[in-house]
């Protein structure tokens, strides 16, 4: 109670989440060290190697991070909006089905 941040304390709950196969109550306490450790480090692995095993469905465990997996997607949204709003080439507007 008196240090939230500790993520040993949160560790030593989601192994008794995991041991009593409670996947609701693991899930949630493993959201939180997800934001305590910004989905790296140690501490993580071991709450993703624990919620494989429990969950193994569940895109917070999936290769290592939910991050990163999530910013994977956000850089290729991005990049296909930038694609769709740039201006084309005359020559493919003149060329195109249908062009007037």
């Amino acid at each position: 109670r008196l240090n939230p941040d500790r993520t040993a304390i949160h560790l030593k709950l989601l192994e008794i989440h995991a041991k009593r196969r409670d996947v609701r109550a693991f899930d949630g306490l493993a959201t939180e060290v997800h934001k305590l450790t910004n989905g790296a480090g140690s501490e993580w692995n071991r709450v993703v190697d624990m919620g494989k095993d429990l969950d193994p469905g569940n895109p917070l465990y999936e290769s290592g991070t939910g991050t990163a997996r999530g910013a994977r997607q956000a850089e290729t949204a991005a990049l296909a909006g930038a694609l769709a709003a740039a201006p084309k080439p005359a020559a493919a507007v003149a060329a195109a089905p249908g062009a007037p």
